[in-house]
């Protein structure tokens, strides 16, 4: 077995974008969510042998402060979780976070 075999599933966007990198060995069908103004991401059912899990991949740049439509875009997107009995989340998602004066 070839175990440096692997397969990409990538939105990519003008400045980049995201990927999730699986094994050969797995299915991984791309799973339809909202388009979302506030960060970038990618949703992949992983699926194969015992593995059944919703990757969500995410990317918010920094260059804005999280504001309410953030908070409420990922509420919506956490929605679409509501699903699976397995959700695994990761990414980059910075926020600046707000200090109490």
């Amino acid at each position: 077995m070839d175990v440096t075999t692997r397969h990409a599933v990538c939105r990519p966007t003008l400045h980049g974008g995201v990927c999730l990198l699986y094994r050969d060995r797995l299915h991984a069908p791309l799973i339809r969510t909202a388009e979302y103004k506030t960060f970038q991401h990618i949703a992949v059912y992983l699926y194969g042998s015992s593995l059944r899990t919703l990757f969500i991949v995410v990317y918010r740049p920094g260059s804005a402060p999280a504001s309410s439509t953030f908070i409420d875009e990922s509420a919506d997107l956490l929605d679409h979780t509501n699903d699976y009995a397995s959700v695994v989340i990761m990414g980059d998602v910075i926020t600046q976070p707000t200090l109490p004066r």
